[in-house]
């Protein structure tokens, strides 16, 4: 018979085991779908549609389950990356620490942050995708109540910086595969290491001083020759435009470093490069033009035309500023941190950004809210300026 702490702890275990559905309300009818399929296949989960009491109060009945839920079900589709609550709740489980499960319904973009992740897709095989969730629940169920000690869990900070170091890793290999050849070029290849055998008998002090002062001789010799070679044999324009990526201005943590232009016919000249702005310090001052609260200080970031500007086809600029008023006026105080970007140069000279950045918000009844938006925007470098002409 369990003790009244036992079986207080198994209930709590069965509540935080619970999958919690984070949807767009678009796709409300698949996700409805799929809920109903993994209760009846044994899955414990949670969706709104069937766990919300009549007369609740809907806010507090989320909140209260995406943050009692172990883990996170999402349903990807192009509604649900432009959602906030969707993106909201994601970056929320991420930040907790809790399983995030990405399901793809339909073709999308996937938000940078679920990249990492390995998604279940459920376009072509349902059945098979709908067991695949399956056994990843049972899993982490089984790995949750076997866990009779919770192993302490890194802090907000220490998992930022683990993550950041795993992405910086990643971007300085990535850079490194796309570089030009010449920048390659100049990368210092390591010095081959002269390799002893272990069991060698110990030298005198005075043969040992003598070997390695001259082994270090050599290979400062050889070092010098193949710098003074690679000087001399570099085109004279590679040592003014070809710098090493770690040598590229630093970013915030998290941050895409710019990357070389890869299309030779985007490229600009040297004097039209060198009239333009830097687009990631471009970038800083949209986004703090985007903190309000006054809509004149954004105007020069956006053309005369924006198609599609978010959900609508084409917007102006009467339209765009109608639209961010209204923003600022349910949101007061805003505070914006780009987290990671990237950027794509055109063929027609356009550059394609894409970014996520994470916000903390008060809005006009005083409630306080937080969490992560990504977003794809077009820029053309147009009058001296960079002009935003389409984002979503």
């Amino acid at each position: 018979m369990l003790t009244t702490a036992q079986e207080s702890r198994r209930t709590t275990m069965t509540e935080e085991s619970k999958a919690f559905f984070s949807y767009s309300r678009l796709d409300a009818e698949f996700a409805l779908k799929l809920a109903k399929d993994l209760r009846n296949a044994g899955a414990v989960i949670w969706i709104d549609q069937l766990d919300i009491a009549p007369g609740a109060h809907w806010d507090i009945a989320v909140q209260k389950a995406v943050g009692g839920s172990s883990s996170l079900l999402v349903v990807l589709s192009p509604h649900a990356v432009e959602s906030e609550n969707v993106m909201d709740e994601v970056a929320y489980a991420i930040e907790e620490k809790k399983l995030v499960i990405p399901v793809l319904y339909r073709k999308c973009d996937i938000p940078l942050r679920l990249r990492r992740l390995q998604y279940i897709d459920v376009q072509a095989d349902y059945d098979g995708g709908l067991q695949k969730i399956v056994t990843q629940l049972e899993a982490h169920r089984k790995s949750a109540a076997g866990s009779t000690i919770e192993s302490p869990r890194p802090t907000t900070a220490e998992w930022e910086a683990i993550q950041a170091r795993a992405e910086s890793q990643a971007r300085e290999r990535e850079q490194f595969a796309n570089a030009d050849p010449v920048a390659q070029e100049q990368e210092p290849q390591p010095t081959p290491r002269l390799r002893t055998t272990p069991a060698a008998p110990a030298r005198s002090g005075s043969s040992r001083k003598i070997i390695w002062t001259a082994v270090g001789g050599s290979i400062f010799i050889l070092l010098l020759i193949a710098v003074i070679a690679s000087m001399s044999h570099r085109p004279e324009h590679s040592r003014t435009t070809g710098s090493p990526a770690r040598e590229l201005p630093s970013t915030p943590a998290g941050a895409e470093p710019v990357r070389a232009a890869s299309h030779p016919s985007s490229r600009p000249d040297s004097s039209e490069a060198s009239a333009r702005p830097d687009l990631h310090q471009w970038l800083l001052d949209a986004l703090t033009a985007s903190q309000g609260p006054s809509v004149d200080a954004l105007r020069p970031y956006f053309d005369e035309t924006v198609s599609p500007y978010y959900s609508m086809p084409s917007a102006d600029w009467t339209k765009i500023a109608a639209d961010k008023e209204a923003y600022f006026n349910r949101f007061p105080e805003i505070h914006y941190q780009l987290l990671m970007w990237k950027h794509t140069p055109q063929a027609d000279g356009s550059e394609v950004i894409e970014y996520d950045v994470s916000y903390r918000a008060v809005r006009n009844d005083g409630v306080s809210v937080h969490g992560a938006s990504h977003s794809v925007a077009t820029v053309r470098f147009k009058g001296g300026v960079w002009k935003i002409t389409s984002i979503r």
